[in-house]
Parts: C-alpha cells; structure tokens; sequence
C-alpha cells in the first residue's frame, strides 16, 4: 500500500515542478518577445514629423541621425521576425506589412534627399503626407502586432498558470492521501506490534503481582507470538508448582490423604455448623496394628507400600463426602459427616476393621495387618482440640483391650484425659521456679559435617510425667499464655551460653543461636527492644541469631509479623521460615515477607530417594530457594541418602537424627572444643 502511494507522490511532485518551469518558461518568453517590439515601436518613433524637417536640411547631423534611426529599425524589424518566427501567422503578415510600410516611408525620404538642398523643401513638403501616412501606418501595424503577440503571450501564461494550479491540487491530494496511508499504517502498528506489546506488559505485571492464573494468549507466528507463549508456559509452570505446594502443604506426600491441618481444618469447619445440622459428626482415630514389624523386618520401603495399600482400603470404605486422613506414622483418621448417630458411625468403623484384616503381598512377602479405631460422636458446642483427644482416649482403649477393635468414647474416659494433660499454668509457675532446662539442636554443614548453629528449645523434666520434650511444651505454653515469657527465657539463657562457647572453642566463635518464635510475640510491640537489650547485654551481634517462625503463623498475622521481621531484620538478626511448604503461604506472599532462610520440612525430607512427586519435594522447596537466593536448612535427617539429596540439590545445612540429639549446654561446648566434625558412620562428604 505505501509503495504505490510513494510512486504517485514523485509523479505529482514531478508534474508540478514541470508546470512551474513551463509557466516560468512561459513568462519567459513573453518578456523575451515584448521587449524587441518595444525597441522596434521606439525606433520607428524617430521617423514622426517632429523629425522629418531635421532630415531634409542641410544639416549632415540630420541626415546622420536618419540613418542611424533607420538602422535600428531595420535590426528591430529582424530581432523581432527572428523571435516571432513562425508561431502565428497573423503577427507574422502584420510584421511584413509593418516592414514593407517602413520601406515605402524610407524610399521616400530617401527620394527627397536625393535633391539638391533647395529643391528638398518642397518636394519634402509635397512628400510629408505620403511620408507621415507611410510612418503612421507602420507604427499602427507594430502596434496590432504587439497587441495580437501580448494577446497570445497572456494565453500561454494563463494555460500555464492552470496547469501548475491543477498539478498543485494533485499534489495536495496526494500529501493528504499520503497523511492518511500513514494514519492507518500507525493504526495498523498500534494493533499488530503496539496492542501485543500492551498485553505481554500487562501479562509480566500481574505475573510479578502473583496473578498465576493469567494468561497472555496472543495467537501470533513471530516474536512477540514466541514470548507470550513464553509468559504463558512459566505462568503455568509457576502455578503447577504452587498449586502442588498448596496440595502438600494440606495432604500426606506417601499416600495423598489429608494430613492434620486439613483433617483440623474440615473439623472445625463441620463443627462450627453442627446447630444447622440434622445428622450427626463422628471423628475416627485409627492405629495399625503390628506395623513396627513390618518395618523392622521387611525395611521402610515396604512399611511404604503398606501405608499406601492401607489408604487404599481406607478410601473404598467411606464416602466422598467424608474426609479419611494420614496423621503421622501408622496412624489415620477419618471425619465422617452427616452420620446418622453413634451406631451409624460404629458400623462404619467396623467395617475399616474388616477390610484391614486381608494380608497384604509386599515383594513376595505376607503381612497380615490389623487396626485398632475409636470412636467419637461431636455434641454441640464441642472444640476440635476435644474431639480429636477424645477420640485418641478411644483408640489408646482399643488398643489396651486387644488389637483389632472398636471402642467409643465414654464419658468415663474423662478422667483419664485429665491426668494425662498437665495444666497451662503449671508451666508458668514452672519458668518461674526454674525448673525448666534448655536443649539444644545442632544444625550442621551437609559439606563439612561441623555444627554451624544450635536452635534453643525448652525441655521440662516433670516430676511425674518424665522429661517432657518441647513438641509437648509449644501447646501448654501457647494456651497457659506464657509463650512470650519462655521466648525471652530461651533468648537470655542461649545468649549467656553462646557467649561462653565463643571464647571457649574456634567453632563457638562462628556459632549461630537459633530460637522460634510464638505466634502471639508478634503482637507485641517490645519484641524488639527485649531482643536488643539481651544481644546487648551478653554482646553478641545480631547477625548470630536466627529467629524462626511458623509458615503458617506468616500467612495467619499478615502484615503484622512482616512487619515485625523486618524490623528484626533491620538490626541484623537473620529470619528463618520453619516447615516451608506445609502452610498456605504463596510465591508472591513469600516475596513480599523479610526471610533469609527456608527450613524445608522433616516430611518433605522423608520422601527423599521415593518415586514421583514425593521424592521431588524437598528438591524443589531447595530450588525455589535458590533462585530466590535464600538459604536452606533441611529438617529431619536420618539417614546418608538424605544428606547425598540434599547436597547434590544445593542444600547446605542440616538438623535430625543422622548427626545428634538434643543435647544440654555442656554437651555443645564438649562437642565444639573437639574442633572436630561431627560423628559420621561414613567419611565426611568433602
């Protein structure tokens, strides 16, 4: 389209320079041809009366001037034949009668001066009418010349005046159809090149916002074409793998099943709707019985393969309205809703203990499993929390009283739940007698096998329950209202400790203190300050403590914590995520939190070395954080195969059963004046 219109635009510009050099041309000659008749009409003015008594005197000047006069006219009548030529032939027979007069004149004059001096006089005065008529007459005739010739010069110039107007017309038309062509080409280029590049701008900023779920789809063979289905491939990618952490997060990575958070969170839900209902709740805790063995004997692998068959057995009993749930271990649960009532929910157990009781066929190998259930019906106003212990006072009779069996929950079995829960506050007035001790977890250097970090736990050797570990604390000490107190305790006594091993050992002066922080400390606008006085206090610098928080406790506070970690942050302090990939945090979330580390969860560690996506877990939580350039710590690590996975995905520390136990601060300070690695049943990994 704009090839044709430049052609055109050079043929238009190309005419209108041509009119006006015609027109120029033109003008041109007619100044060319006006000005010899203007001479020639000058010249033959000479020969009027008011000159003819000079000529015919006796003055030799007379005579003189006469000749010249007539010479000009002469050379005036050829310039002007030469330049007329033969363009019109009425100027031309104008132009000879005009020259033929002025020869009549000039024989006349002539014929008089021919005379004797005396004798011209009168015969000049005899010859003065024919002489002036002849004169008279060529003037007349130059003068129609003149007039015809400007006639026709005023022609040319007019046609030529015409036709460089017409041809500026067309050039003008052809500039605006030019102004036009461009108008629609720059639309045509906004909609082609302009408009995609619009939507992959708009596609990368809701992308950068967490929008996954966008998608470009500009259906295009070029480039751009290229990088939309780019945009849309990582968008779909980056979704596949959020949505697969967001499974995780919420289901068992072995067998698929609901894990706790969301067996608690569909618990709760039904429960919080239970006035509206016409049926009934039941909550189901199942144990497999013997299941030791079958690890013991037949190895983890195949104690897999049977927690994958048991779920499968699990799945075939209950409807698709119920929710059937791996806990941990060997043990499941099952949330049955709109049940008839308690015998409703009986049968139903029964029937799992039925379709446990068929052996099972691991590598050749026979395994004869059975499971133990209790039973609990929800009554209106009921906690999740009390449901799920009841049903666990339930099941631990069922178990008690023979493998393979129901039982209920009785109201007789209260008892027994209340001396087996130590009261909320009696942890307080145990930080404040002093008898709690603190433990320490080491993380180590996957690479060097050397402690790096100690994470500050609370432990409490019970005077009648035993040592109770701090899994068992975190809850006392979150619903007694004390876990503020036992951060700061843990706090002050780790930075005591951590000063003491610093000039105790080489190893001790590089160490980190870990410490976890409880979700109600976020709320609490002194947080900062009590980390700072205590830093301050014990001087040691805030770039040697790590504080841990909850993936969950991230999503649930908000703004608050983030809030709160940056301000930590802002000090120094270094910023862990614990169980990274089990809440409901997402990538945009995660980006927007102030984090240093992710701590990929002892579940996801767990699947290492196993098929598909389980296997693949803690590789990518590892990855995410790489290319986020955050640090990685692996929790739950027992075996060599674990730290190989780990070393070989980029993971660089590490904490679980495969280095050590909790250990009590003499027990760290022995280990670090080794200045040794840690014990390993194989060679260190260099």
């Amino acid at each position: 389209m704009l090839l044709p219109l430049v052609a055109l635009t050079g043929v238009a510009a190309f005419t209108f320079d041509l009119a006006v050099s015609r027109f120029a041309t033109a003008a041109g000659e007619a100044e060319r041809e006006a000005i010899p008749l203007a001479r020639l009409s000058s010249s033959i003015r000479f020969l009027e009366p008011p000159a003819y008594g000079a000529y015919l005197g006796d003055d030799p000047r007379g005579v003189g001037a006469y000749e010249e006069a007539a010479r000009r006219t002469r050379a005036g009548f050829n310039e002007v034949r030469s330049r007329l030529g033969q363009r019109d032939r009425e100027e031309a027979a104008l132009l000879r009668r005009a020259e033929a007069s002025f020869e009549a004149a000039d024989a006349e004059l002539r014929r008089a001066l021919g005379m004797p001096v005396e004798a011209r006089t009168l015969v000049g005065l005899r010859g003065l009418t024919d002489f002036n008529q002849y004169v008279v007459d060529t003037v007349a005739l130059l003068d129609d010349t003149e007039t015809h010739a400007l006639g026709r010069r005023q022609d040319k110039l007019l046609e030529a005046r015409d036709t460089e107007q017409l041809t500026f017309v067309l050039l003008a038309a052809v500039c605006f159809a030019g102004l036009g062509v461009a108008m629609l080409a720059a639309r045509r280029l906004a909609g082609t090149v302009l408009g995609p590049v619009r939507l992959l701008r708009a596609g990368a900023v809701r992308l950068g916002a967490g929008d996954l779920s966008h998608r470009v789809s500009l259906e295009r063979d070029d480039e751009l074409g290229d990088l939309a289905a780019a945009f849309d491939t990582m968008a779909a990618d980056l979704q596949r793998s959020q949505d697969e952490l967001a499974f995780r997060a919420l289901h068992d990575p072995l067998t698929g099943l609901a894990n706790r958070a969301l067996l608690r969170d569909r618990l709760e839900h039904a429960l919080s709707g239970l006035s509206r209902r016409k049926e009934c709740i039941a909550l189901l805790m199942i144990d497999l019985d013997d299941f030791k063995s079958v690890n013991d004997r037949l190895g983890h692998l195949a104690g897999d393969r049977a927690l994958v068959a048991t779920a499968s057995r699990l799945v075939t009993c209950v409807r698709e309205a119920d929710t059937p749930a791996r806990l941990g271990g060997d043990e499941f649960a099952v949330l049955l809703e709109d049940v008839a009532g308690e015998e409703a929910a009986i049968e139903v157990a029964r029937r799992l203990c039925d379709a446990m009781r068929p052996p099972l066929q691991l590598d050749g190998d026979r395994v004869v499993l059975g499971a133990s259930i209790g039973v609990v019906v929800a009554e209106e106003g009921a906690a999740a929390d009390e449901l799920l212990r009841a049903a666990d006072l339930a099941l631990y009779r069922a178990k008690e009283t023979g493998k393979g069996r129901v039982e209920r929950y009785t109201p007789d079995l209260a008892p027994v739940l209340d001396e087996a829960a130590v009261p909320g506050d009696a942890l307080g007035s145990a930080l404040a007698a002093g008898e709690l001790a603190v433990c320490y977890r080491p993380v180590v250097s996957l690479g060097s096998g050397r402690v790096r970090e100690v994470v500050a736990l609370p432990c409490w050797p019970h005077p009648e329950r035993g040592l109770l570990q701090p899994a068992d604390l975190q809850p006392l000490a979150e619903g007694g209202g004390v876990a503020g107190r036992l951060t700061e305790w843990l706090l002050d006594a780790g930075c005591a400790e951590l000063r003491r091993w610093s000039a105790d050992s080489r190893d001790g002066a590089r160490l980190r203190l870990g410490l976890s922080l409880a979700p109600a400390q976020f709320g609490d606008a002194g947080l900062v300050d009590v980390v700072v006085d205590t830093l301050d206090r014990y001087d040691v610098p805030p770039s040697r403590l790590v504080v841990g928080v909850a993936e969950r406790t991230v999503v649930e506070q908000g703004e608050r914590a983030r809030t709160r970690l940056a301000d930590l942050r802002r000090l120094g302090v270094r910023v862990s995520i614990e169980g990274f990939g089990t809440g409901y945090s997402s990538l945009t979330g995660l980006r927007r939190t102030p984090v240093d580390r992710l701590a990929v969860d002892a579940s996801f560690v767990e699947g290492l070395g196993r098929p598909g996506v389980e296997g693949g877990l803690a590789e990518a939580v590892v990855s995410l954080a790489r290319s986020l350039r955050l640090e990685t710590v692996a929790e739950g690590v027992t075996d060599e195969q674990h730290v190989g996975a780990l070393v070989a995905a980029g993971c660089r520390l590490g904490s679980g059963p495969r280095f050590s136990d909790s250990l009590d601060a003499d027990e760290v300070g022995s280990l670090l004046a080794l200045d040794a690695p840690v014990h390993w049943p194989e060679p260190a990994l260099a």
